[in-house]
């Protein structure tokens, strides 16, 4: 292709030009879809957005190309080599493809105006400099007139061999296709019912045959089509589906494996002019699905039962048990105050036993009663500055600080939504814990954070006794106790609760120890709650 000079303010112009239709792509597709609507074209083409869509990326390349190589419009000589010519090239291959798809010349050559005006509608509608525009129009017009040169050449030197090629290479094409079509159809698992547009069963896949039809051979639908029928179930579905109701309603069904539940989704098809030909109905098998929600709902039920049976017991421990303890308490104290030098030293250790029974008794049953308030999720969830809570729970913790000489090295905490209260109890359970299992030197406790995508990730550091690997899992249950309550006093109950407040705020809590070392507890709070 010859080149002939030209402005150098085009070498500027050009990559604009490149730039506006590349930029474009969807305008140009939606303004040669809507010509080629006006003026019929579409009874013979497809009317699939992504079908026009490629056809325009396809020129839109070619015209790239061109202006990437060449640097003046695309001007046509009497003494060029058009077979060599990229974009006359582009015009040959789409000769080849369109008459494999029954498109006459005359077809082509039509519609081909009409994207040609699709980009000429584009640079008059977007480019505003005179000369520019200009420069423009002329190179899209050339570049058009090799494509058409490329078409009617190939199309005029097609002889009755090549014609022959080509109807054989198309065939094997539509094979291909039509097996990759009953491959997928047949392979779905979900059955699938195809309607013509009277509402009738034209084919079914293997499995909507499997449940609904005596015949069951892959693929029988499609070389040997079933008789159209009318289930009796399809005119509510169809009638539903036109009123613009629910587009994937249920329905039960019978089945050769049963009665069996279905969602329902239906999609129209619709031929190249747009005409509504039939219906695409899949049916999505529920029964399982709903099955579990069923039982999903009896065990959240029972749960709910479980929690209310838990929050009567609550109730009783703290008023029905604390009442006759606390007389049973203030009996022993009067026996103490009134008798206690009467008894012998049998006697005196044997109320002290008694009070301490009593005493630790009530501490359970405070414990128990926390424990069992704690599972209530999405209570009391507000703003929580963390470091406001550590602070309290400083003072709190503050005589066994001082009595232990504990070192603390606490990093900044963040704020959250969380319950505030929960928090304290976290905490306050961690620390005192680092405080009680102290070796023989003063505790050193660290307290770190570290933001995480989704959550805070914490932990609490000790140098005490540590914890024997064996017993990780064991430390978080009620009740559980490794150490003797003489040596180390509490009722158990403690790390549990730490457990059960961290899930309750969407986290996870482990220990990682080395007995004599020290005991690290990491945990989580989700950021989203």
């Amino acid at each position: 292709m010859k080149k002939i000079s030209a402005d150098p303010r085009e070498k500027t112009q050009r990559p604009s030009l490149q730039a506006l239709v590349i930029a474009h792509e969807q305008w140009l597709m939606e303004r040669a879809l809507f010509y080629a609507q006006r003026q019929n074209y579409t009874l013979y083409t497809s009317t699939l957005l992504e079908a026009w869509r490629a056809s325009i990326v396809g020129l839109s390349d070619a015209l790239v190309q061109a202006l990437a190589t060449s640097t003046a419009p695309l001007e046509l000589h009497p003494d060029e080599d058009l077979l060599h010519d990229p974009v006359t090239a582009y015009g040959i291959l789409q000769a080849k493809n369109h008459r494999t798809r029954g498109i006459t010349i005359g077809m082509f050559l039509g519609l081909m105006k009409y994207y040609r005006q699709s980009y000429q509608d584009l640079v008059a509608e977007k480019v505003k400099r005179v000369e520019t525009r200009k420069t423009y129009r002329l190179f899209i017009d050339r570049f058009f007139d090799r494509i058409e040169l490329g078409f009617c050449g190939e199309w005029a030197s097609h002889n009755e061999v090549e014609k022959v090629e080509e109807l054989q290479s198309t065939n094997r094409r539509m094979t291909n296709e039509k097996n990759l079509y009953l491959t997928i159809f047949e392979s779905l698992f979900s059955p699938v019912l195809l309607l013509n547009a009277t509402g009738h069963v034209i084919n079914l896949n293997h499995r909507a045959k499997q449940l609904f039809s005596s015949v069951s051979i892959p693929g029988s639908g499609y070389y040997s089509p079933v008789e159209a029928v009318k289930l009796s179930w399809m005119d509510e579905l169809l009638t539903a589906a036109s009123a613009g109701d629910d587009p994937r309603p249920e329905l039960e069904l019978p089945t050769s494996a049963g009665c069996h539940r279905f969602e329902v989704e239906m999609k129209k098809m619709l031929d190249v002019s747009g005409k509504f030909t039939g219906t695409v109905v899949i049916l999505r098998d529920v029964t399982d699905l709903r099955k579990a929600e069923q039982q999903q709902k009896l065990l959240f039920d029972e749960l709910q039962r479980s929690n209310g049976e838990l929050e009567s017991f609550a109730h009783i421990a703290s008023h029905d048990l604390q009442e006759p303890l606390r007389m049973v308490t203030s009996y022993l104290q009067l026996l103490e105050r009134r008798y206690y030098e009467v008894f012998d030293e049998s006697g005196k250790e044997f109320m002290e036993f008694a009070l301490d029974g009593a005493q630790r008794m009530r501490t359970l049953i405070d414990d128990l009663l926390n424990y069992s308030k704690i599972g209530r999720k999405g209570q009391d969830r507000v703003d929580v500055d963390l470091q406001e809570v550590m602070a309290q729970v400083l003072r709190s913790l503050q005589p066994a600080i001082a009595e232990s000489s504990a070192q603390l090295n606490i990093a900044p905490l963040p704020a959250l939504k969380a319950d505030r209260v929960q928090m304290l109890q976290l905490f306050q359970n961690l620390l005192s814990n680092a405080i009680k299992f102290h070796g023989e030197g003063s505790p050193r406790i660290t307290v770190g954070v570290e933001n995480q995508p989704t959550c805070w990730a914490f932990f609490v550091q000790d140098n005490g006794i540590g914890i024997d690997p064996r017993h990780f899992e064991r430390i978080f249950q009620i009740f559980q106790r490794v150490h003797g309550k003489r040596d180390f006093p509490g009722t158990g109950i403690g790390l549990a609760l730490c457990r059960k407040i961290v899930e309750n705020h969407g986290g996870e809590i482990r220990v990682a120890s080395t007995p004599g070392v020290g005991t690290t507890f990491h945990f989580t709070l989700r950021k989203d709650l």
